[in-house]
């Protein structure tokens, strides 16, 4: 995912991503993996802002194709987020935000 200040925007940008992180457990059996592993999904949540000198932002993270990610901002600290729900797909891997 991707976050730039394309306008040049003087407004900090406070923001907060969540995403469903996938674990794999793969099964040890007799000194060998088992076929098929287990896969469990937690949530992540990161939370930060970016000031206005900034360019952007790149996350880089793992999670499984057709699952969500909620990315919610907002440009004033007493404001209400605004949310935005993107769709990951093995097509479409990358979000860009341009504010």
């Amino acid at each position: 995912m991707k976050v730039n200040n394309s306008s040049e925007s003087n407004d900090t940008l406070y923001y907060k991503l969540t995403y469903p992180n996938p674990e794999e457990y793969r099964m040890l059996h007799a000194n060998s993996f088992l076929e098929f592993p287990q896969i469990f999904q937690t949530e992540i949540e990161q939370s930060s802002r970016m000031l206005p000198d900034q360019d952007g932002i790149n996350f880089h993270f793992r999670t499984l194709a057709n699952s969500t990610i909620q990315f919610a901002y907002k440009f004033n600290v007493e404001a209400v987020f605004d949310t935005i729900n993107v769709e990951i797909t093995s097509e479409n891997p990358v979000y860009e935000f341009g504010y």
